[in-house]
């Protein structure tokens, strides 16, 4: 059931951008400006039991978000072995506890109780990893994370429109300025 919601859900996390988290990194002495043109490093190639590589309509939509995102910075897309730098997908779903303490009525200004529920969520996590080949090592990673959303077959344009949002607030600090 957790893979059927996790393709369905296919970690976007644009209609929950508000509340989904963001960061990245990168390795400081990397000259970034050299960097003009990319290529792909598919996800199963990377790890074949990511979440992504499981499931490859979800991870190409997730290529497209990115592509995109890359393109509309300048970069132009290529072949993996003549590329300035080369990128990977990662995804990873976990379900987790989500606590939320409701209010009970006050008489006088006085606290009369209230209570507290418990639920369960689905939280996704898609990291976008920037690979420089001649050093061999990562030099960017940016990571989302937020509580997935549930698409059916007939949303498949919002959910790429979602991917598509926040690939962009991901890849938003690359390159590193």
């Amino acid at each position: 059931m957790k893979m059927i919601l996790f393709l369905m859900a296919v970690l976007v996390l644009g209609s929950a951008c508000s509340s989904g988290k963001v960061k990245s990194s990168y390795k400081k002495d990397t000259d970034f400006s050299k960097f003009k043109t990319y290529g792909w490093i598919l996800g199963i190639k990377v790890n074949p039991d990511d979440e992504l590589s499981k499931h490859p309509r979800v991870l190409k939509r997730v290529e497209n978000s990115v592509n995109k995102a890359l393109q509309e910075k300048g970069f132009k897309l290529g072949e993996a072995e003549n590329a300035d730098f080369v990128v990977a997908v990662h995804g990873a779903a976990e379900t987790k506890t989500q606590v939320n303490q409701i209010a009970g009525p006050t008489t006088w200004g006085v606290y009369d109780g209230g209570y507290i529920s418990l639920g369960y969520v689905d939280e996704g996590t898609l990291v976008i990893d920037v690979i420089d080949p001649v050093a061999k090592a990562i030099v960017w990673r940016g990571a989302g994370s937020s509580i997935l959303k549930n698409y059916r077959d007939s949303q498949a344009e919002e959910m790429q429109q979602d991917l598509d949002v926040m690939v962009a607030k991901i890849m938003k600090s690359f390159p590193p300025q």
